[in-house]
């Protein structure tokens, strides 16, 4: 509605949201909530899909990119609301590989298996670079559904892993030339406010309400 072309929204999309979340991103260490060790086994391959997705974004039409950015956001959305008593052990179930990860943080204990999570971190790098979501928007979801991740440590974990991802997706784009500095930089302004706002909201609220 702003006459901007996909690309550079998606550029500009990607420079917003990894401003606002190292804004809020000290409000959520200070709250001890933010799972380091998690963000980077599970960010590494998340950033690769990022920088490969604005890479590759000029290879798809703009049309199928707009479909495919409504049908995850709503995906993404239907999970999230789904009643999560049910779907709570729905990674137990997956086959194990050798490679589980066990962590114990926070008082919670949950498992990643890293053949299944490394590649669909790396999808959803991929389309977040793709589409400006920076992964945040499915590796909550992700974290939550299949490994069991408690979503107030899901959360505060993603506000480190979607300005690294973020990042990498902008790098991907800016090589291609998709990049409108002054208006990415003029709107992040904005976005540091509200994350500012958001951040000290979330670690006070219910998790339901917050998932939802």
């Amino acid at each position: 509605s702003c006459g901007l072309g996909f690309h550079t929204a998606v550029t500009t999309s990607l420079v917003m949201l990894t401003a606002a979340q190292i804004s809020g991103l000290y409000i959520f260490f200070r709250s001890g909530l933010v799972d380091v060790n998690m963000a980077v086994r599970l960010g590494v391959p998340t950033m690769v899909g990022a920088f490969v997705g604005g890479m590759v974004s000029e290879h798809f039409n703009v049309g199928f990119l707009v479909i495919l950015f409504a049908a995850t956001m709503f995906f993404a959305s239907y999970i999230m609301i789904q009643d999560q008593t049910r779907l709570a052990g729905a990674g137990k179930n997956l086959p194990r590989s050798p490679w589980v990860w066990q962590r114990d943080f926070m008082g919670y204990t949950y498992c990643f298996d890293m053949m299944v999570a490394t590649p669909l971190t790396f999808g959803i790098g991929f389309l977040g670079g793709l589409l400006g979501l920076a992964g945040g928007w499915l590796n909550i979801p992700l974290m939550v559904i299949l490994f069991g991740v408690p979503m107030k440590i899901a959360i505060a974990t993603s506000s480190l892993m979607v300005p690294a991802t973020g990042f990498a997706g902008l790098l991907g784009h800016s090589v291609l030339g998709h990049f409108e500095i002054k208006l990415a930089l003029s709107l992040s302004l904005i976005t540091i406010i509200g994350a500012q706002i958001g951040s000290r909201i979330s670690v006070k609220t219910d998790s339901n309400l917050l998932r939802f």
